[in-house]
């Protein structure tokens, strides 16, 4: 094999992993008939101290989940900076509401949400982490804003998540 075709295979490979990459943080995730959903990333703590979750800080591999239908808990529960701001602002609750799930996980790592289905009382999520090559080991609480609009169904009594992809 000569040394530009070599090269050019190379390239080619490097070229559809980066893509296949790409496609995979910017595709939108697979939903039931009615639902839609809108997501937002963010690399800390949304929550405040009147939020329900049990400890201060997640440890690794820690998850919380939690569904928030009114606007007044949403102010109360969620740090009011920022992308959580912006993201709040775009919620209308009459038809929506909002899921958090939280990890404790390396910082350069994100939650990605995959999949949302329905179950007999409420809905799962399945999420996966979205890890680039090395990165420091180190630890931060990591925030999935997942804004549902669902026509056929109101709040759910229950929201379960799977987390995937651990390094």
């Amino acid at each position: 094999m000569n040394r530009r075709r070599f090269l050019g295979s190379c390239a080619l490979g490097v070229g559809a992993v980066g893509g296949y990459i790409g496609w995979r943080r910017h595709s939108s995730p697979s939903t039931p008939d009615g639902v839609t959903v809108e997501t937002k990333h963010v690399a800390r703590d949304v929550l405040t101290e009147k939020a329900p979750r049990d400890t201060d800080f997640l440890e690794y591999q820690a998850e919380y989940r939690t569904a928030i239908a009114e606007p007044d808990v949403a102010e109360r529960q969620l740090i009011d900076g920022g992308p959580v701001a912006d993201f709040l602002a775009g919620t209308d609750f009459d038809s929506s509401y909002l899921i958090v799930v939280q990890n404790g996980m390396q910082s350069q790592m994100e939650l990605v949400l995959e999949t949302v289905s329905r179950r007999d009382s409420g809905l799962h999520l399945d999420v996966s982490v979205d890890a680039p090559q090395g990165g420091p080991d180190d630890l931060l609480v990591h925030s999935l804003l997942v804004r549902v609009t669902d026509r056929g169904e109101g709040t759910p009594e229950t929201v379960s998540v799977d987390i995937e992809g651990y390094v």
